[in-house]
Formats: C-alpha cells, sequence, structure tokens
C-alpha cells in the first residue's frame, strides 16, 4: 500500500514536472477537454489520487503517448516505449469495409468522424505496431 502511494506522488509530481507538455498533448491530439478536469480534480484532491494517475495515464496514451508515469518516469517524448496509434475505421462488418483511415490526431474537436455513405460513426481501433 504505501509502495503504491510512493508510486502514485511519484506519477503526481512527473505531471507537475511535464505539465506544460501535457497540455501540449492532449491540445495537439484534441483531448485537452478530458485532461482539464482531471487537473482541477489534482489541485482540489476531491478524488482518490491512484484513480486520476490511472485516468492520466489512460488519457496521455489516447493522445499517442506510450510512455509511464509511473515506475521508472521518463521525460514526456523521450521515455521508453513504443507510441500508440489509434485510428478511426470503416463501421462496417467484415468484409464489407472500406479502407478509410482517419487518424485521430486529424480529428479536430474530438467528433467522430462519419461514413459518409452509411451516415454512421466511423469505429476506433488501436493500431498495433
Amino acid at each position: 500500500m504505501a509502495e503504491d502511494q510512493g508510486r502514485n506522488q511519484a506519477a503526481l509530481g512527473w505531471v507537475c514536472e511535464q505539465l506544460a507538455g501535457v497540455r501540449g498533448l492532449a491540445d495537439r491530439a484534441g483531448k485537452r477537454a478530458e485532461l482539464d478536469p482531471l487537473l482541477a480534480s489534482l489541485r482540489l484532491a476531491d478524488r482518490d489520487l491512484m484513480t486520476l494517475m490511472d485516468e492520466i495515464e489512460a488519457l496521455l496514451r489516447r493522445c499517442g503517448w506510450g510512455g509511464t508515469i509511473r515506475g521508472e518516469i521518463p521525460d514526456l517524448g523521450l521515455g521508453p516505449g513504443i507510441p500508440l496509434e489509434e485510428a478511426y475505421l470503416c463501421p462496417r462488418e467484415a468484409g464489407r469495409q472500406c479502407a478509410r483511415t482517419v487518424l485521430t490526431f486529424d480529428v479536430k474537436g474530438g467528433a467522430v468522424p462519419s461514413c459518409a455513405l452509411h451516415g454512421i460513426p466511423m469505429r476506433l481501433e488501436r493500431l498495433d505496431p
């Protein structure tokens, strides 16, 4: 338990130290509106720290960062790990899908792109390197 608390405190220190880079990454990925409430909760200490750290790390990964904010904590953008790519793909069933791909970095304002032909939201998929 004390080890988890220490790791979460170290992660919180990393977020504080790297805050400009964290905000920049979220801005570039169009996810700033998801980040700001998490940062507000960190400032207010109104939620469990472990849960907040989990949510911030998950958000950073959705923004394309492949590091970790716990354990050996790398510098943002220079740390180990493989960048995660996520893209929106054709929502149709296998065998009926088109080749259209929209990288999450190309999505502005967080709006899920739609299939122009069928008018339904495209599906989010993590692309393994």
